[in-house]
């Protein structure tokens, strides 16, 4: 890509998982460093079913972003997995694209730059930081993970891992979460107290159409 006024490079969010044909996650809502607001739908039809076109669809999404500027991404379906988010052939070892992911549900996030786990910072990346710097907000404040991508190492992978967050200074894994202390976790993880909520049923994540089941009572 070329522009006369300032250097772009082309962004590229990738859904790693088995699901990525059949599921849509576009599209993808982007916020510019100037407040502007866009939507970028992925590609066509991939395939052919016989004579037909098939509905199977790659969630993949490509956009022109100005370089070493920081801009917002946001899924209009619930975020993939395993998401890989690239600069598809940099121009420059030094260019960087920072982004903001908003995340919804009490995941732990792992984030991955040239093979190897990036530790979350405690505070925003930089743009000269380097590839695969990250900040991963949770609430009180918004959840959103901020990442740094620069051309030296472009390839970033965010992974959502079988881990809750209980508090902000507290992980469980999700077996331990729904063990023994069970109420007393989801009490710490909605701040409420224990003896609010009752327990209706508990079905462990078996299947796609299994659920848990808690109602709490004021």
């Amino acid at each position: 890509l070329k522009c006369n006024r300032f250097p772009v490079a082309l962004a590229v969010l990738e859904s790693k998982d088995p699901d990525t044909y059949e599921r849509r996650l576009g599209p993808v809502k982007i916020t510019s460093p100037y407040k502007t607001t866009y939507y970028v739908n992925g590609p066509m039809d991939h395939r052919w079913n016989g004579v037909h076109t098939s509905l199977l669809r790659l969630s993949t999404f490509f956009f022109a972003v100005e370089v070493n500027k920081a801009y917002r991404f946001e899924f209009t379906n619930t975020n993939p997995n395993n998401l890989r988010v690239y600069l598809l052939n940099p121009v420059r070892k030094t260019d960087a694209l920072m982004y903001t992911m908003p995340y919804i549900g009490p995941f732990v996030l792992q984030v991955w730059a040239g093979g190897n786990v990036v530790n979350t910072a405690n505070k925003a990346p930089a743009l000269t930081d380097p590839s695969g710097s990250n900040f991963y907000e949770v609430p009180p404040a918004t959840r959103q993970i901020t990442v740094n991508i620069r051309g030296d190492s472009p390839n970033i992978y965010v992974r959502i891992l079988s881990t809750v967050f209980v508090s902000v200074k507290l992980q469980l894994t999700t077996a331990d979460f729904y063990a023994d202390q069970f109420i007393s976790n989801v009490a710490t993880l909605l701040a409420i107290d224990p003896r609010t909520i009752k327990i209706v049923s508990v079905t462990r994540n078996t299947s796609a159409t299994s659920a848990r089941a808690i109602t709490t009572r004021a």
